[in-house]
């Protein structure tokens, strides 16, 4: 049988011809999370009683529906789980589990007492947190984030071996009032490393949001870019060679708190604000960039704004980076003339004269052409059109991410459906025809993949999950770039 959560206290399984059978725990509360072992199935969520009996927050179901007596009685919910041979991982917002403390992560042996691992992963706000972002290269992986690797103290940012995923001695330390404030990272050669975030300060020196670190230790640049940005976070970046051009939701930046709506740049060599302005925004306030791509002179922002250097965009849109403002270029595959039309674009990847883009965007008309609607997903030339014979996805949640390496392109999100076949979350397409690409094949369970990024063989995978191909990872993985596997 096939067992899944259908939303809100509804958990159910089905056999091979689809149809539903007699298993039913009746949970009082939503279900998160389930993870199946042989005959066994183990339940988290945020309810009370469930199976026939009071279990809170985390149970074990036998094939007919009914709880066991197996009960680690967290204290808290339960956002995950995982089951590997007699051992069940659990993560969630707890603090007690199986009889001992435990933040938010734990391991179960079969009598559901919490065994000797405990790795204290979490962050401050007293929660579970996942990856945002990551960069690789040839030596290091590194990630960025809202979390805090206690164990290991790292908050914020962190770097790991590409083969091991050992963490090594990088650490930025980005901190806003005590809590991990860390977001993307973006590698600048053999020396530095660009950081951004919400932070106040990195390593224990004053920086507003973007800092340049050294890449060995994570501490201050000497003499780098020190600019302060107000009113909203740095949350995206790109550079050339003499510009770091950085997106968020700011309103001002530098030393005479200059308006910035969202959108600037700094002199790599000075660290001084230029007079970049394009402008990204609604008609009400500043936007909120969540991605930057630059080709050549032209620079690509996926987000949430309707005006974008001065021409309505609907959440992406390009700039001319030769010009300061008034820049929008012609590029416009989501047309918007309405100050409510928000299309929310996570991120965007360019691949010669084509531009992927994903988002929470659904049902719109590429270039205002009505036979070629896309939802969370569109593949477009350079004069903003659908490009021909590229599949429409059909997928059926948010994108949140986009990795391309060569001729696969990698999606990323919550959607569970992708090609109208079955896709938990993380996909591999063909970048020219959109097919699934169905040698790759990988099970992330949890809620969503929010990162991903290619280094050499790996395809490094961060979001909010517990486990991939059935071995328990939390929300950061590597696996084989052309199968999935772990």
């Amino acid at each position: 049988a096939v067992i899944e959560k259908l939303g809100p206290q509804v958990s159910a399984a089905f056999d091979a011809s689809g149809a539903v059978t007699a298993w039913n725990p009746s949970p009082n509360n939503p279900v998160n999370a389930l993870a199946a072992s042989a005959t066994t199935v183990y339940a988290g969520g945020a309810f009370t009683t469930i199976g026939g009996a009071s279990r809170s927050y985390l149970a074990e179901l036998d094939s007919t529906g009914v709880a066991a007596a197996w009960n680690p009685n967290p204290n808290a919910t339960v956002s995950a789980v995982a089951a590997s041979g007699s051992t069940v991982y659990a993560g969630g917002t707890f603090t007690t589990i199986g009889g001992a403390t435990r933040k938010y992560v734990a391991a179960l042996d079969n009598a559901g007492a919490a065994t000797a691992w405990n790795p204290t992963l979490g962050k401050a706000q007293s929660t579970v947190s996942a990856i945002d972002a990551l960069a690789s290269d040839a030596t290091s992986v590194f990630v960025g984030g809202d979390f805090n690797l206690v164990g290991y103290e790292r908050i914020g940012f962190a770097a790991l071996d590409p083969t091991t995923l050992a963490i090594t001695a990088w650490n930025p330390n980005a901190l806003n009032s005590g809590n991990p404030a860390g977001y993307d990272v973006l590698v600048n050669g053999s020396t530095s490393v660009y950081v951004c975030g919400s932070f106040t300060s990195v390593h224990g020196v004053s920086r507003s949001c973007v800092a340049e670190v050294n890449r060995t230790d994570g501490t201050p640049m000497p003499g780098s870019l020190n600019v302060d940005f107000y009113g909203g976070s740095v949350t995206a970046m790109a550079m050339d060679s003499n510009v770091l051009y950085v997106g968020g939701g700011f309103n001002f930046a530098g030393p005479f708190a200059s308006a910035r709506k969202s959108l600037a740049a700094i002199d790599r060599t000075t660290g001084a604000l230029t007079d970049f302005d394009p402008g990204c925004q609604t008609d009400f306030g500043s936007g909120s960039v969540k991605a930057l791509r630059l080709s050549g002179t032209t620079l690509y922002v996926a987000g949430s704004y309707t005006i974008l250097g001065g021409q309505y965009r609907g959440g992406i849109g390009a700039v001319d980076v030769t010009q300061n403002t008034d820049n929008a270029t012609a590029w416009n595959p989501l047309p918007t003339f309405a100050a409510f039309s928000n299309y929310y674009v996570n991120d965007v990847v360019v691949n010669g004269s084509t531009i992927y883009f994903g988002g929470s965007f659904t049902g719109k008309a590429i270039n205002n052409n009505n036979s070629n609607q896309r939802s969370y997903f569109a593949a477009v030339d350079s004069n903003g059109n659908a490009v021909n014979g590229f599949a429409n996805l059909a997928l059926d949640g948010n994108v949140r991410c986009l990795a391309l390496d060569g001729t696969t392109l990698y999606i990323g999100g919550d959607f569970t459906s992708l090609n109208s076949s079955s896709q938990l979350f993380l996909g591999a397409v063909d970048s020219a025809t959109g097919a699934s690409i169905n040698t790759f094949s990988s099970i992330p369970v949890g809620y969503y993949v929010s990162s991903c990024e290619v280094g050499g063989g790996t395809l490094y995978v961060g979001g909010l999950f517990t486990a991939v191909q059935n071995l328990y990872q939390i929300y950061f993985v590597g696996l084989d770039k052309s199968t999935g596997k772990y």
